[in-house]
């Protein structure tokens, strides 16, 4: 978990400036999460085409689905992504990732299934 929490700040620290593979670091924010799902979008770019990927943790249980981007009128909309099952009841870490040829970037958020 702090290994991780580390990740968080660095990532948050690097998002102006150009990854080291050149893309473009972005902010992705989760609008909606719950345990049928995810709703969000993605900060400080407007593209067609990029995956969104929405990863559900909680101990050993991973759950990863993913959806299309699209331009909405001013930054980049992820599809609603819907889990195939409802999560189990417990705490989840919820994580989306958005990833294009031009821009990455990631947010985490922490939900409670009861």
């Amino acid at each position: 978990a702090e290994a991780r929490k580390d990740q968080i700040i660095q990532g948050q620290k690097d998002q102006s400036s150009p990854t080291t593979s050149g893309l473009k670091n972005v902010t992705a924010v989760i609008t909606e999460a719950d345990s049928a799902g995810v709703k969000g979008y993605v900060q400080g770019v407007f593209e067609e085409g990029g995956t969104c990927t929405a990863t559900a943790t909680k101990g050993s249980q991973t759950i990863t689905k993913t959806s299309s981007g699209f331009a909405n009128v001013s930054y980049t909309q992820c599809a609603p992504i819907n889990w195939d099952a409802p999560l189990s009841s417990g705490n989840w870490t919820i994580n989306l990732a958005y990833k294009s040829a031009s821009a990455q970037g990631n947010t985490n958020k922490t939900i409670e299934v009861k």
